[in-house]
């Protein structure tokens, strides 16, 4: 049986003091891959966008169109690859198989200064409890962790 890559989203993790890292989270229907995301990546993604709209004839508007999509969309990437495949271009991953995760949640908070919604994943596995910020919570997320975890998730 192949493995599935059912979702991948953008995460950070949660620092009181310091710098947040950010990840790609990548779920599969038999493992957890966490890909850190640096800055080199994504800046090239943008620039590789940006010479194909070029190649395609498109004016700035275009280019920058590109550039935003490559930068917002970048985990999107992962969807269409195959898991092998992304932690052979990525060394720097970490994997969990699912069935090593004892709790799973997605919990919100409000933010009445900023006037909106802070959505958290909490990770619940063989190194403990790791927290990490969502950009939002959509229904095809939790779809894809509901699929992944079964009733260990909670969102």
């Amino acid at each position: 049986m192949s493995e599935t890559v059912l979702c991948a989203v953008p995460i950070k993790t949660v620092k009181v003091l310091g710098i947040p890292k950010s990840f790609a989270l990548i779920v599969t229907d038999q493992r957890t891959i966490l890909v850190p995301l640096t800055s080199e990546m994504l800046k090239q993604a943008v620039a590789e966008a940006r010479d194909e709209a070029g190649s395609e004839g498109k004016g700035f508007l275009g280019k920058w169109a590109a550039q935003m999509k490559a930068s917002l969309g970048y985990t999107s990437r992962f969807l269409g690859m195959e898991p092998e495949e992304i932690l052979r271009q990525y060394p720097e991953h970490t994997v969990t198989p699912n069935e090593g995760f004892t709790k799973v949640r997605i919990r919100s908070r409000q933010d009445t200064n900023r006037n909106l919604t802070l959505w958290y994943l909490l990770l619940h596995g063989p190194g403990g409890k790791t927290k990490y910020e969502l950009p939002s919570r959509t229904s095809d997320v939790v779809a894809a962790l509901k699929q992944a975890y079964g009733s260990r998730f909670k969102g």
